[in-house]
């Protein structure tokens, strides 16, 4: 997949919210090529919505990570509408997938999905 970048100067401001700062390395993993895939195609300053903001901040070197743990709603609000651009990403935060039944055959395969949503 070739990604064209844009011609324009503007850099976009990027929130991405999903399971992050837990410490699973399958939500990290999502993460760490959401945020290289963006730095690829479009000039951004990246926010991660975190329960742990500084080893979010650290791990995937991020321009900010808010710790929406500690925040109310209310605080993180002004934060979300900044922004051009909110990512909902990851398996668990995003997806419902239901099993019926125990047996291998039977199971629904788990699917990673992207939401996006522009804050403008």
């Amino acid at each position: 997949m070739s990604v064209t970048k844009p011609a324009s100067d503007r850099v976009f401001k990027i929130g991405i919210s999903g399971s992050y700062g837990g410490l699973n390395l399958g939500d990290e993993a999502i993460l760490q090529s959401i945020v290289a895939q963006l730095r690829a195609a479009v000039p951004c300053e990246i926010t991660v919505f975190s329960r742990d903001a500084k080893d979010t901040a650290a791990r995937h070197k991020v321009e900010r990570s808010v710790p929406v743990r500690d925040l109310s709603r209310d605080e993180v609000r002004p934060k979300v509408a900044d922004l051009d651009l909110l990512i909902l990403g990851g398996a668990a935060s995003s997806t419902t997938t239901r099993r019926r039944s125990t047996s291998a055959k039977s199971r629904s395969p788990r699917r990673i999905t992207c939401r996006c949503w522009s804050t403008r």
